[in-house]
């Protein structure tokens, strides 16, 4: 699951998306630790992972069957939707990859507001861009 919500992901993302105890998120991260896949970060958010290299969740997610994959999708944008209502680019993301293109387009729109807002102009049309 992790590897779908992206090359950096936040304990508490993860363990919604799972659908896990949070213990068995926990054995399965410090497995993924031992074996030299990911790496634990502190940042203002709190525990944060990442994978060591990009290729990694690259590879996990291409070896997905394409109806699991929009199933996961779909569980890491409800994960996204509740841990961070705020990050419109991973949202519009998720949903779009899940096939939900309503709610997917619905946060593209909203991530270029929000870039509009900033003077991001680039981003703001990248994702005006994506929306159409």
């Amino acid at each position: 699951m992790a590897a779908i919500i992206g090359r950096e992901f936040e304990f508490n993302t993860l363990e919604a998306a799972s659908e896990s105890e949070e213990d068995t998120v926990i054995e399965a991260l410090k497995s993924a630790e031992r074996s030299q896949l990911i790496e634990e970060m502190e940042t203002d958010k709190g525990e944060t992972h990442a994978f060591v290299h990009a290729l990694i969740p690259a590879s996990l997610v291409e070896s997905l069957r394409p109806k699991k994959l929009r199933r996961m999708h779909h569980r890491a944008a409800a994960a996204f939707e509740q841990q961070n209502p705020d990050n419109f680019e991973a949202l519009a993301y998720h949903n779009l990859s899940a096939g939900l293109e309503k709610q997917g387009v619905e946060y593209l729109l909203l991530a270029g507001d929000r870039a509009r807002g900033l003077f991001a102009h680039q981003e703001a049309i990248a994702s005006y861009k994506k929306a159409v």
